[in-house]
Order: C-alpha cells, then structure tokens, then sequence
C-alpha cells in the first residue's frame, strides 16, 4: 500500500506510536523497512540523537531529548551504543510507565535493561545481523520477566521488514546463536572470496568472478529457504555419477569444510563466553565500536530525501548486464513469439519468469515436448502454464518452430541435433538460445541453417526460483541486437548474466553452473558452487545444533544469514573482504571463528574445488570432431 494511502490511525498490534533511542544505520533500517512496508506513516515515529539531520522528511519526527519521545510512545527501541544504554533509560525512567523495551543493544543483558527500568516493565532482547542493513536480517530475541506472548508477536511483527527469521530462544543460549547468525556474514563473505578467487585462477574476471560467485551463493540460499528441502538432500540430487559437481564437492570433503564451519560456529561461541563482561576488560572496548563502519553501505541510510527520505547510492543500483525498466525490456522484446524445444523444469522457470513479470503474454508463447495427459506428474505443471497463462503446448517441433521468432532449446543433450534437423527447414533467420549444457556452438551450427544466429547459455539451479547467475557465448552470426534481447528476456530470472568466450565456457561453468542432473520430465541445471554453499549451510547449522540450538532453528538461522550476506555484498559497492573486515571487531568472537576456517584453509579448499570441477568438465566434454 502506497503511503499516501495509510490510515492515520493504523496500528501494528495495536501500536501507535514508535520510539527510537538513537538514529544510527540499525534504527534507520528499521524505520525504512516500516514506511516502506506501508505498515505505518512517519508521522507515527519519534527518533531521538544529540545531533538534528539537516533534512527531515515524510514526518518523521527527530527530537534531541529523550523523555518527550518515551512519553508518547507505545513501543521504544534502544538502539544506542551499548555502554549509553543503562544512562539513557534513567533519563526516561519517569515517562516509560506501561512501555514495551525492546533493545537491539549487543551485550546488554535483561537483567541489565530490567535493572534500570520501572519495576514491570516488559523487556525484549533482540540481536539483528549484519544483513539487517538490506531487510535480509536472521536474529533472536529473548523475553523479560514480564514480557507477554503478545510483545513477542508485535516484536516479530515490527522487526520482520527486516528480519525476515527471528527466532526465541532462552538467554543462556544467546552466544550460541549469536556465533551462528552474528558471527556467520564474515563467514560466508570468505566463501564469496574463496569461489571468486577459483574462478579467477582458471581465467576469468576479478570483477565477473565476484558477481557470479555472489549470485550464485544468494540464490543457493534462496533456492533452499523457498523449496523446504534439507540441504542435503538437494545436494544429493546435484552431483550426476562421476559427474564435475562431484569432483568438485569431493575437493571440498577431503579438506574437511563442513568440520570446518561447524568448528568455527563453535569457536565465535566459545569467544562468546570469555568475553562476558564479568570476566574480560576487552568487553568494554567491544562496547563502544560502533555497529558497523560500512561507510560506501552506510550511504544508503544517511541521507532521508526520496520517496521514504532515504536515498539509495548508485551502488545499490544492479550492475550493467541488468535492465530494471520494464517498459524497456517490453520495448526490446516487442510482440515476438517465444518457442520453446522441450517444456522441463527449466524452460518452466523461464516462461514463468517472463509471464509474472509482465515482459510477455501467454499467447507469446509455445512450448512442446512429449508429454501428454497420460503421464499426469509430467503434464500437471504445463496444464498449469496452459490455464494459467494460455500458453500453448505442442507434442510437434516443426509448427512451433515456424510460428516463433525465438526458440529456447531445453530439451537433454543428447537430443539437441535431433530436434534441431526436425526443424531445419523452417528455422531459418530465427534467433535461437540454447541452454543445453556440453552442447557447443559448433554442434549447434551444423544442425542449423546456414547463417543462423546462435547463443548458448549455461543457467545454474537458483534460475528456478529467479535468482540464477548465468554466463552465455554467441554463436557466429549472432548480433549485439541478439544480445540486447537474450539480456532482456533473461534478466528475469537470471540477476547476473555474463557474456565470455566459449573457451571460458568449462572455466566459468565450474563457478556458476555445471552438466545436467535430470529430474521429472526436464533438466534441471546444478552448479558446483551450489554444493559447495550447500554444505556451507550444513556445517553452520551442525554447529548450532551441537551447542544446542535446535535442527530446524539451526537450519533457519544459518540459510537466512547466508542468503542476507550475499544480498548485502550484491548491494553494497563494497569487497566481500572489506565486509568480513568490518565484522570482525578487534579479539572478538567473530576473528575466532574466522581463524578457525583460516587454519582448516578453507580458501584453498573452494579454489582447489573450482578447479576440479573445470578439469572434470573438460574431461567430459565430447571428442572433437
């Protein structure tokens, strides 16, 4: 709901009024996350800092003194350092009363917000992440003495614009987590480095590695959130027998990566503990660092102009090969017809992308393949394209290849040359894209008119749920308006599309994508790099669970922080590096457990892994003719 539209009166659970102790980034994000939700209007928050911004807007309220924000507020957030906590509270001791407290203050136990604070008070401790800063946040909470089932709800209410998994657990087990989902975006900012830096060794891009590796470790986690499927048993169904992914994760096993993870989740925790501040000086220092120094992300919160009164940096923008606009993409596209050889699970995941974000009707297209209603757990899903959408659907190849301006080619490889002789005659001056892996340019070429204009593209797994990374090469007589066009369309599913040389193809693949695993009645496109954060989520939900967390929390936990983590580093102008630096406070618990996947050489083991799996590709890859 736009703003504009809210009532003045709406309430979150029956709340009016928000206060804010501080207006650092972490109170920012979690006003931006609210206004931008239409949840509530600006005039319905109360900020207070020593220090006015310049420029207030959308009727946010900014005040210098403490008390008046606490007396009209319904629900007060402390969100200032940690060693101002207990004074601040004392200044609003008198105008609290009948308050929910709700402190994202790191440290500060209950017993230390109960003991400032008027005798009933109902108290909430809550520990975001680092994730929080792009609304991708895993955190935790904690209840007071008095706190109700009902503030718990408004908490998670108010909090998931941002925290989109905030679990409760017992205080006792707040460093325990805390060393998962706290500690873990330094964790998976080394992964990021580490794929990139395997890429990078076999050839490509510093900068085409970092964005395939970023992407490909966001929708890996997005891919396992969204299916409800156990890590494991996703990376069961990735690795083909004798397979590149399986040389691949085979690299990684023999390095240990999962004892490696889930040792470092015990480390942080560990860490944790010695740092209490009953028994370190080094607590106090903690204290007073500021919450995150990420001065390039931190841009995106300091200035309330906009719509919302917070600008978004350039920085924030998607990189060049994506197209944002709509109306663009529909300009570039036009009324074409879009076929489709082979209706499987990805040339689905296509055509649903294409047909929920608006870019095509479903009279556009036609897809065929040789499933009919009598193979009814095949032919559900394109029953469902058909009624849905009015997509149309062929058991021929040769019709649907003469009514389409474009043709995808989704069927298994060893069917390519086949399907593409069957259509010979009436292809000709069509583009076709083919996402068959192994299936070169050449191959392509010889089955095709004389002149045909030719792309091949290597999607990866997370395509399915439109978060894929996917790297292309085109063919002979294809044009920059071919690939203006494959960007186009493509862009809706894959944020990050690559164009390379075909020589690169093996390299790149062993990154972002791999050879087929076959499932139902398509293919479904596995990457290494998949597996690999796969079993990243696995040894960082085995950690939480041998100190106590549940499986399912654990899970939870460790598969949002991984998702979050790789959305901060797409959005930030900002190296993995540079990140995981800024985690990392000075004899902390995170530098603990970082140290720990520095000693298991974990780097090495990713790069050793990418690499296995290029050679593996190569030598799967068919004899030259």
């Amino acid at each position: 709901m736009p703003l504009g539209d809210i009532d003045e009166n709406r309430t979150v659970d029956g709340v009016r009024h928000l206060g804010f102790l501080g207006s650092g980034k972490m109170s920012q994000a979690i006003v931006k996350g609210l206004l931008t939700s239409g949840l509530i209007k600006g005039t319905q928050v109360t900020m207070t800092d020593k220090v006015i911004p310049g420029q207030v807007t959308f009727g946010v309220e900014y005040l210098t003194e403490n008390p008046p924000m606490a007396a009209k507020s319904d629900v007060i957030f402390v969100c200032v350092k940690p060693n101002l906590v207990q004074s601040v509270l004392r200044e609003c001791f008198h105008d609290i009363g009948n308050k929910l407290v709700i402190s994202i203050a790191a440290g500060v136990t209950i017993e230390d917000l109960e003991e400032v604070l008027p005798q009933g008070t109902r108290v909430i401790r809550v520990m975001p992440n680092m994730p929080c800063l792009v609304q991708e946040g895993a955190g935790i909470l904690t209840r007071g003495h008095c706190a109700t089932d009902a503030d718990v709800q408004v908490t998670k209410s108010l909090l998931s614009v941002i925290i989109p998994v905030l679990e409760e657990i017992p205080q006792y087990q707040f460093n325990a987590a805390t060393a998962l989902s706290g500690c873990g975006p330094a964790y998976i900012c080394m992964v990021i480095e580490s794929l990139a830096d395997g890429a990078v060794r076999l050839g490509l891009t510093r900068d085409m590695a970092h964005r395939l590796a970023v992407q490909t470790v966001l929708g890996t986690a997005k891919l396992v959130r969204d299916s409800g499927v156990h890590p494991a048993k996703l990376r069961d169904e990735v690795c083909s027998p004798g397979g590149s992914t399986i040389a691949g994760t085979f690299a990684l096993e023999k390095n240990g990566i999962r004892a490696a993870f889930s040792a470092c989740v015990e480390a942080a925790k560990v860490r944790n503990d010695e740092l209490a501040p009953s028994k370190h000086p080094l607590w106090v220092a903690q204290l007073h660092r500021p919450f995150l120094q990420i001065h390039d992300c931190g841009k995106y919160f300091h200035k309330w102009g906009n719509e919302f009164g917070l600008t978004a940096p350039s920085s924030l923008k998607t990189h060049h090969g994506a197209m944002e606009d709509i109306k663009l993409k529909q300009a570039i596209v036009g009324d074409r017809h879009f076929g489709f050889l082979g209706a499987g699970k990805m040339s689905q995941a296509i055509i649903k992308g294409l047909l929920t974000s608006g870019l095509l009707k479903g009279s556009q297209v036609t897809m065929t393949d040789i499933v009919t209603p009598a193979q009814p757990q095949f032919y559900k899903h394109i029953e469902n394209l058909h009624k849905e959408f009015g997509v149309e659907y062929l058991l021929e190849n040769p019709p649907m290849a003469k009514k389409s301006d474009v043709i995808f080619v989704c069927v298994k490889p060893n069917l390519v040359d086949t399907v593409l002789r069957e259509c010979k005659d009436v292809i000709k001056d069509k583009l076709v894209i083919s996402i068959a892996a192994g299936v070169t340019i050449g191959d392509l070429e010889a089955a095709l008119p004389s002149g045909t204009h030719v792309i091949r593209v290597m999607p990866n797994t997370p395509c399915l749920v439109q978060q894929g990374a996917g790297i292309f090469s085109r063919g002979t007589n294809a044009t920059e308006a071919d690939v203006t066009l494959l960007r186009a369309v493509t862009s809706v599913i894959f944020p990050v599309m690559e164009e390379i040389s075909e020589a690169q193809f093996n390299a790149a693949t062993a990154l972002s994508g791999s050879g087929p695993a076959y499932a139902s009645c398509g293919s479904l496109y596995f990457t290494h790099t998949c597996e690999g954060i796969l079993m990243v989520i696995e040894g960082m939900a085995d950690g939480g669970v041998r100190l106590g967390l549940t499986r399912d929390m654990a899970q939870r936990l460790a598969i949002q922080t991984v998702l979050g983590t790789a959305v901060l580093a797409r959005q930030c102008a900002v190296h993995p590096a540079q990140l995981r630096e800024e985690v990392c406070s000075p004899g902390g618990s995170t530098i603990a457990g970082t140290h720990v996947l520095e000693k298991a050489a974990v780097r090495a083991a990713f790069s050793d892994c990418i690499e296995a799996a290029k050679i593996r590709n190569d030598q799967l890859a068919p004899p030259k003719k």
